[in-house]
């Protein structure tokens, strides 16, 4: 991924017009030409923001967003084991309540 932003940063906008609707045809689509200039404008973008180091961070975003998504079920799995506590807690409150009031 980093020689494909690497490869845009030397493209012209025409050239990267063209090679937007070249890699579009090769899958199939055809881009009218003002998505092909909001993709341009994308890709200008994304290398305003870092370039390489964007495409770096791109390929981290699997492993990013597995560890989140870990972190996401560690932190449920843990208001679950709390939640469960203070039901068994108000059970327990309610049991001892009914047995002193005669329920």
């Amino acid at each position: 991924m980093t020689d494909f932003f690497d490869e845009l940063a030397a493209l012209s906008d025409d050239e990267l017009r063209e090679r937007i609707r070249s890699i579009a045809a090769e899958h199939g689509m055809t881009l009218n030409d003002a998505q092909t200039q909001q993709l341009a404008d994308l890709f200008r973008k994304i290398q305003s923001i870092g370039g390489s180091n964007f495409a770096e961070r791109v390929q981290d975003l699997p492993e990013t967003v597995e560890k989140i998504r870990e972190s996401g079920e560690n932190a449920l799995s843990t208001a679950g084991t709390v939640w469960d506590s203070i039901r068994g807690f108000f059970r327990r409150v309610g049991k001892t309540l009914s047995a002193i009031f005669g329920g």
